[in-house]
């Protein structure tokens, strides 16, 4: 997993709402379950 900069990828509105909650440590934002793929899909012989 590599470390993105909030400040590059989000608006600052938002980046304000989530420092109500947290501050100074990091958040994982899981990707969302319809990406994910069924085991042994990707399973490559």
């Amino acid at each position: 997993m590599k470390y993105v900069d909030a400040t590059t990828i989000l608006p600052e509105k938002l980046i304000l709402e989530i420092q109500k909650y947290v501050q100074r440590e990091s958040i994982y934002i899981p990707k969302p379950e319809t990406t994910y793929q069924k085991w042994g899909t990707s399973f490559i012989w």
